[in-house]
């Protein structure tokens, strides 16, 4: 994407800045999802940096800033910015783990047939979504920009009522559709992954269905586990399962030694 696109306003949102903990000689990759920031990520970047861990958690374009920034990125800006925090990594460490959630998880399927990795965990991989609104996403695109999705939930800090007001509060059909381009490349790439893989879902996922468990199994090329978490919705990390699944994936993650 050229520069000079960027909306002049854009300015990124203090808890969406890129996290990076460092830590010992083994490393972590984790990917937030669709809309969300690096802060989605960080209660497992610290439990995984409490382990030793170096973690890295970028901000991907488009996230953290303002709508018209984030519908003029696409999925080859959040491969990019995925592979050049792993570069970085691998520049301190030749251990990396590697972990994404919901979107991140399609971009972790993709990273992991391409570039080597110890284990990676997919939390709520968006491999397959309940949303129809993704398959029509593309022929949408060019009129509508946006479809209002009011939400539920009320929010007390800053940053998160911003967010809301500004990317969860709407369905933007160009990033959707992006999103399905990549969806569909990391299902193609699943049986190019040669690295143990472990699947975290809830059974309350309103976003992801429990099939992506069984799509992951039969298809990666290599040993596969699940984490199903009872009651949990698709923001793992905010919610009350978030304390087990972090556990979980870091005992995932040091089972390498």
């Amino acid at each position: 994407m050229r520069g000079a696109e960027v909306p002049a306003q854009t300015v990124v949102r203090e808890s969406a800045r890129p996290v990076f903990l460092r830590g010992e000689a083994r490393a972590a990759l984790l990917l937030h999802g669709l809309g969300g920031t690096p802060r989605e990520m960080t209660a497992l970047g610290v439990r995984l940096h409490a382990e030793g861990f170096t973690v890295s958690i970028p901000r991907l374009p488009g996230h953290g800033t303002n709508g018209e920034d984030f519908m003029r990125r696409g999925w080859r800006d959040w491969l990019a910015a995925a592979t050049e925090a792993y570069d970085e990594l691998r520049a301190r460490s030749d251990r990396i783990f590697l972990a994404g959630l919901s979107m991140g998880g399609d971009l972790a399927v993709v990273l992991a047939s391409r570039l080597p990795f110890q284990r990676i965990a997919l939390i709520a991989p968006a491999l397959r979504v309940k949303n129809p609104l993704l398959a029509i996403a593309p022929v949408l695109r060019p009129f509508i920009k946006r479809v209002r999705t009011p939400l539920a939930e009320t929010y007390e800090d800053e940053d998160d009522r911003y967010m809301a007001e500004e990317y969860w509060s709407w369905r933007y059909t160009g990033p959707l559709a992006e999103l399905l381009a990549l969806q569909r490349m990391a299902v193609r790439a699943l049986p190019r992954i040669r690295v143990d893989t472990l699947t975290v879902i809830g059974t309350a996922d309103r976003a992801v269905p429990l099939s992506v468990l069984r799509l992951v199994a039969s298809r990666v090329g290599a040993r596969t586990e699940r984490l199903v978490l009872e009651g949990c919705g698709h923001r793992v990390f905010r919610e009350t399962c978030g304390e087990v699944a972090c556990a979980e994936i870091a005992r995932w993650f040091a089972e390498t030694g």
